[in-house]
């Protein structure tokens, strides 16, 4: 309501009726604000908190040097507010700025991190590196920030950082580096500044190729479960959710998804890059050439020995068997999302339906759903502890052998 009192929308706030009022006087907001922004702020989280920060830059109003380096020393903030205070004390060349941007340096937060490398790389490239590399190599750093530093440090043009990307492709050779880091040295390295960096790349990592599962295998591991939520229920391309429901949520076009994760995640890559090689029982669309050379085309609802019920476009129809003379095969109504989203939007998509389960995998529930003679369970959702980096690693190198 502050946001807009001084020029009020047209509907009312609170039934939302078209009700325009005529414009404020000016800066009976900010006075408002400034009598009572320590206690909002002192309060506030999450999206109210950075609202009112945001409303306070609009307004001019100062915040405190020592509230701004609180904010970004605190985890339980979000990371936009605490990225947004490192910012404003390395603008105002505060005291408190160079602890903050250690803090920030070594925090657990991917955005955070990289905001900081990004400051202290401005001023001191040789440092930033090194911190980033303290940060890689950090046996509690989270795999966010590990992936964090990989593509800060290959986005700035020094020997150090080709050197850091020839280590990490030895590596790679040897079958030592984490499957989850693979793409993102690959993406750092497409863009390094050194040609022969660039050129091992090519030759250790495929260009991704939706035709090819097999140049695929990167993005299998290391994708971020929340992004990928964020990216099926809200891309604007992909629109997933339309089609598909998750947790009682979503369009029934396609199958649910709830339990998707039961598979492995050679099984889901190519259900989202390829999904005409396998559809899932019910939701192919068919084409049935009739007897009298007229054809129904729709998506198979049920079937048995005396007819065959197709979904059209607006019912659904029965057509008897012995109508039929031919049967086309079965291809999924659902476009390939290869192109429609960008290759690390696919494994963070990757890695939300992996967590699609119920609770967490471990091994002996892969042996049992082995028996079941259902797909093994290979990898675990990233961050979770129950698979180790070996076992990721060894999954990755199952699942390139299964889709190659």
């Amino acid at each position: 309501m502050l946001a807009q009192w001084d020029a009020p929308g047209p509907r009312d706030g609170v039934w939302a009726r078209w009700r325009p009022l005529p414009a404020r006087k000016p800066g009976a907001a900010r006075a408002a604000l400034a009598a009572h922004l320590p206690r909002v702020l002192a309060i506030a989280r999450g999206e109210d908190l950075s609202r009112a920060v945001e409303l306070a830059r609009r307004e001019g109003l100062t915040l405190s040097n020592t509230l701004l380096a609180a904010w970004v020393a605190d985890p339980a903030l979000d990371a936009r507010t605490r990225v947004y205070a490192l910012r404003w004390l390395d603008a105002r060349r505060a005291p408190e700025a160079a602890a903050a941007l250690e803090t920030a340096l070594a925090s657990r937060s991917d955005s955070l991190f990289l905001a900081a490398y990004a400051l202290r790389g401005a001023s001191d490239p040789a440092a930033a590196i090194a911190a980033a590399k303290r940060a890689y190599a950090g046996a509690a750093t989270p795999l966010a920030v590990k992936q964090a530093a990989v593509r800060a440090i290959g986005a700035t043009p020094s020997l150090s950082a080709g050197a850091f990307l020839g280590e990490r492709f030895a590596e790679l050779r040897r079958g030592a580096l984490d499957s989850a880091l693979v793409f993102d040295v690959g993406e750092a390295a497409a863009r390094a500044s050194s040609v022969s960096i660039r050129a091992a790349a090519r030759v250790a990592i495929p260009a991704p190729n939706a035709d090819s599962l097999a140049t695929l295998w990167p993005l299998l591991h290391g994708g971020d479960a929340a992004r990928g939520r964020e990216l099926f229920e809200n891309h604007p391309a992909a629109q997933c959710v339309r089609c598909h429901s998750v947790d009682g949520a979503g369009g029934k076009v396609g199958p649910d998804l709830g339990m998707i994760g039961a598979h492995d995640r050679a099984y889901l890559l190519e259900s989202v890059v390829q999904p005409s090689a396998r559809v899932a029982p019910g939701f192919g669309t068919v084409t049935l050439t009739l007897r009298d050379s007229s054809s129904v085309t729709g998506m198979v609802r049920e079937e048995d020995a005396r007819s065959v019920v197709l979904w059209t476009d607006d019912a659904a129809r029965r057509v008897p068997r012995d109508s039929v003379v031919a049967r086309s095969d079965a291809a999924s109504v659902m476009p390939p999302m290869f192109g429609v989203l960008a290759p690390g939007e696919v494994r963070d998509v990757i890695a939300f339906l992996a967590t699609r389960r119920g609770r967490c995998p471990t091994w002996r529930s892969a042996r049992r759903s082995k028996r079941a003679r259902r797909p093994p369970l290979i990898a675990a959702p990233t961050g979770c502890r129950c698979v180790s980096k070996a076992a990721r690693s060894r999954a990755a190198s199952a699942c390139a052998r299964r889709i190659g």
